[in-house]
């Protein structure tokens, strides 16, 4: 119990600290969002801030760098891990389509062997061990 006591009185002047501020408080003058710059339009704003079009297929030539074009290509032309999980992802896919054709109910034929074919494959099969 003795040292439960110094463990919760640390816990309980640490959440002290996280009280709201006091009625007192005014923001400073010299704080960003005072700023009339702050105040104003984003830049190039026209009302919608989000589009939903999706993203071209080579986003980054948006940018119109030519470093940046160069160092994509060169990433996309090294990377195998790419490569490698698509083959694994197709082989994974194959697996699974063939276990659940195999889940599926199934019919077979068959006819017991006669009795003289069954014997004659018996003492053969033993002719064999032997």
């Amino acid at each position: 119990m003795k040292r439960f006591y110094p463990v919760s009185l640390l816990a309980l002047s640490v959440l002290a600290g996280c009280t709201t501020v006091g009625p007192d408080y005014h923001l400073p003058e010299q704080a960003a969002m005072q700023r009339p710059a702050a105040q104003g339009r984003f830049a190039n704003a026209d009302g919608q801030l989000a589009s939903a079009q999706p993203v071209a297929g080579r986003w980054w030539q948006l940018y119109h760098d030519p470093v940046l074009n160069q160092l994509v290509e060169q990433a996309r032309a090294a990377n195998t891990d790419l490569r490698v999980a698509s083959a694994n992802l197709q082989k994974a896919l194959a697996v699974a389509s063939e276990v659940n054709a195999e889940a599926g109910p199934h019919a077979a034929v068959s006819r017991p062997p006669s009795a003289p074919a069954y014997r004659a494959r018996a003492c053969c099969w033993k002719s064999r061990c032997r």
